[in-house]
């Protein structure tokens, strides 16, 4: 939705997922508004920094801290990890 938001009114579309199995449906989406040149703002939540690693549930792919962002690299122009 953020990407058609962004097509229509020509300014940036945000949206939000869920970590765990959310980011990883993001990615289709994310990668279709790239490709079509659509700005949009993709905010994504990670385990807490003092349980990363520690095999939490939906602690992400790997549960490593930056493997979520791994995923969506590809098919962003920035992306960035805050603490």
């Amino acid at each position: 939705m953020a990407d058609g938001y962004s097509r229509v009114s020509n300014s940036p579309g945000v949206c939000i997922a869920q970590n765990g199995p959310g980011i990883t449906n993001f990615v289709t989406g994310v990668a279709a508004a790239f490709w079509a040149h659509s700005p949009v703002v993709v905010v994504t939540p990670e385990t807490g920094s003092l349980t990363n690693g520690l095999g939490g549930f939906q602690a992400g792919a790997g549960a490593l801290l930056g493997k979520q962002l791994s995923l969506l690299l590809l098919s962003t122009l920035h992306s960035v990890v805050v603490d």
